[in-house]
């Protein structure tokens, strides 16, 4: 997986209220994924 800056839920990087659900962690790690096997394809 290609690092892109996506954090856990409790690290709030930018402020001291950010955080990021597993689901949408989840998401992004798929797309990325597919993202990146159609790029591998094309």
């Amino acid at each position: 997986m290609l690092v892109t800056g996506i954090e856990d839920p409790y690290c709030a990087a930018h402020g001291p209220n950010e955080s990021l659900h597993l689901a949408d962690f989840t998401r992004t790690c798929l797309a990325e994924i597919l993202l990146l096997r159609n790029l591998a394809a094309a």
